[in-house]
């Protein structure tokens, strides 16, 4: 993988022989002074693990509505998670690397919290739904 990857970039990693491909959520880029980057922090199946460049296949994606925000004047410092009812922003929370003790555990709380909450969401539209017919 040749660009650099972006914190919370989901990437494909290469397997080792016989195991399936597995995806990570970038956490941090390690990079030279020179400005070349050798390997990215990842988040993989609940660990972190640092894993070289050579290893990295593509960027797949991103997640929707989690962004990280990184604002040191202000000591905020987390992941930003928001959960869309069609354009609307329905519910909007931070979940700050401090209180989670860590980028790590951080991530994993936002990814779990949009994940039951977007079920909600899905639940609330298919009871509201108009019936047809």
């Amino acid at each position: 993988m040749k660009e650099l990857p972006i914190i919370g970039d989901i990437v494909l990693v290469k397997a080792a022989d016989g195991l399936p491909e597995r995806t990570g959520i970038v956490l941090r880029v390690r990079t030279r002074k020179d400005g070349y980057w050798t390997a990215a922090e990842l988040l993989i199946d609940g660990s972190i693990q640092w894993i070289n460049k050579g290893h990295l296949v593509r960027v797949v994606g991103r997640p929707k509505g989690i962004s990280r925000i990184d604002q040191p004047s202000r000591r905020t410092h987390g992941w930003f998670v928001r959960i869309y009812e069609g354009k609307r922003t329905r519910v909007a929370r931070l979940f700050s690397d401090q209180k989670h003790n860590g980028i790590g555990p951080a991530l994993e709380a936002a990814l779990a919290f949009h994940k039951s909450e977007s079920e909600l969401v899905q639940q609330a539209q298919q009871i509201h739904a108009p019936a047809v017919g």
